[in-house]
């Protein structure tokens, strides 16, 4: 499962499990700047932001297992981690 990490000044405020989410959610951020931040189905985002440089928003969707987008002028990160699938390799 790909689990999506909000995290405000690495405090984590939000968990989300990306597979179990089966309509569009909007999570509002409130610190120095407000953010707005998209989740569907298997991806997150940040979509609107009011930080000047708006780096974050233009990052665009996350939806792989190690994505990451932060909005530095609000000390707020989206992560995307997930158990890693262990591949055993034999060789003759």
């Amino acid at each position: 499962n790909k689990i999506a990490i909000i995290k405000v000044k690495d405090k984590v405020i939000n968990s989300i499990d990306l597979s179990t989410v089966t309509e569009p959610q909007r999570i509002e951020i409130s610190d120095k700047y407000n953010l707005v931040v998209l989740v569907e189905n298997g991806r997150i985002r940040f979509e609107e932001a009011e930080c000047p440089d708006k780096v974050c928003v233009d990052t665009g969707w996350l939806s792989e297992k190690g994505d990451i987008a932060v909005c530095l002028p609000n000390s707020t990160m989206i992560k995307i981690e997930g158990q890693s699938q262990k591949i055993d390799i034999v060789t003759q």
